[in-house]
Formats: structure tokens, sequence, C-alpha cells
């Protein structure tokens, strides 16, 4: 892939350049956050979000502990660390089954940690919100019950 371009040279002599050619796909999209919580977990969190977090915890005038509760996310080290972290529980949780007699690979524990560590996030999170889509109902019923006239 390349393309041709003119050659000035001294005395009015001309030649061909074969340059190469430069393209720069950019895809956007966007993904679910399942995927997204799965980055996290892993320390792959796109810097992108970091800094997006990290101007959140800024305006929230956040304290120390949560800074540190969530510099996983916000800082490189943080994110290094966490990578880290989670092959070390990989490679645990490996040994703890080969000492039951079960033999794993990485890549089947890696899925395994991840999955379990989803559902209890995505689990949480879907009791919260079951619990404000309660709330709301009460309320919106409350709130027609009061202003109900019989006819």
């Amino acid at each position: 892939l390349r393309s041709k371009k003119i050659d000035i040279k001294a005395r009015g002599k001309t030649g061909i350049i074969r340059c190469p050619k430069s393209s720069i796909t950019i895809v956007m999209e966007e993904r679910p956050i399942k995927h997204v919580i799965k980055d996290v977990l892993v320390g792959n969190t796109p810097p992108g979000i970091g800094e997006i977090f990290r101007k959140r915890l800024f305006r929230s005038n956040a304290d120390f502990d949560d800074l540190r509760r969530y510099s996983f996310m916000t800082t490189a080290n943080g994110r290094s660390y966490r990578r880290e972290q989670f092959r070390r529980h990989i490679i645990l949780t490996m040994r703890q089954y080969r000492q039951k007699g079960i033999f794993l690979s990485y890549k089947q524990v890696s899925k395994y940690l991840l999955e379990k560590q989803l559902f209890e996030i995505m689990g949480a999170r879907h009791e919260k919100e079951t619990i404000e889509l309660r709330q709301r109902s009460t309320e919106r019923q409350t709130h027609f019950e009061k202003n109900y006239i019989k006819k």
C-alpha cells in the first residue's frame, strides 16, 4: 500500500517518490455494562474512563478513603496493581483446586472468578434497582390514591 508523488530535484529534473499510505480507523461502539465491569475487575480500565471517574471524584469533593477505594480505576499504578492482584488470585485458586485433585487451566479459573464477581456486583445492582422501582411505584400509588376522586 504505497502512493506515488512527484519529487522535484535540482536542474528541473523530476522523479517519483513512493510513500507509504497511512490510514486510521476509528471504531465507536457502545459496550454493555457487563463488559466494562469485567475490564474494571481485571484491571484493564481504559484511561478515558479513569479520567472521567477522577473528574467525578474531584467534583464531589471525595475524601481520602474514596480516593483510595477507587484508585484501581483512576491511576496507572492502581490498574497495574489490580491486574497483579487478579493474577495472584487466579494462581491461588488454581493451587487450591490442585490440592483437591482438580486440574483447571488459567483461562478457566479466570473466567470462573470473573463470572462469580460479576454475578455478585450485578446482583447487588439489581437489588438496588428493584428497591428503587418499588419505592417509586408506592409513591405513585399513594399519590394516585390521595388525588383520586370517586365518581
